[in-house]
């Protein structure tokens, strides 16, 4: 027979270890937004192109391409990415632009808000 130590039933221990886990999420979490928030406020707080301040709609924008090539040097997952400028002081070379104006002028090469009403219809 063991002395000493007693140890906590089984699902008493599994639960404790599942609060930690949702506590850790949940400071990842609220770190991740606070570093989206910081890298929105150093690079304009709102689109560079229509003006647009909703945060979930903003998104980074490297003016000199290159994004491919700083996900692949720092990784591929958006904090990983942020972290990197935050430590560099929140470099130049980036803008923010809303989703539907950053993908349209990766697959345009500008964005729809910058065409003449002319342009705009043509294929």
């Amino acid at each position: 027979m063991r002395t000493g130590v007693v140890r906590a039933p089984r699902a008493r221990r599994l639960a404790a270890g599942t609060m930690i886990v949702a506590r850790q999420r949940l400071v990842g979490s609220n770190y991740r937004k606070r570093l989206r928030g910081e890298m929105i406020g150093a690079y304009g707080g709102k689109c560079s192109c229509c003006a647009e301040t909703i945060q979930e709609f903003l998104t980074l924008e490297h003016l000199e391409g290159g994004g491919r090539e700083h996900r692949r040097n720092v990784g591929y997952n958006g904090q990983a990415q942020l972290v990197d400028l935050k430590r560099q002081g929140w470099p130049s070379g980036y803008t923010i632009l809303c989703l539907n104006c950053n993908i349209a002028k990766g697959r345009h090469g500008t964005c729809p808000h910058t065409w003449s009403p002319t342009e705009r219809f043509v294929d």
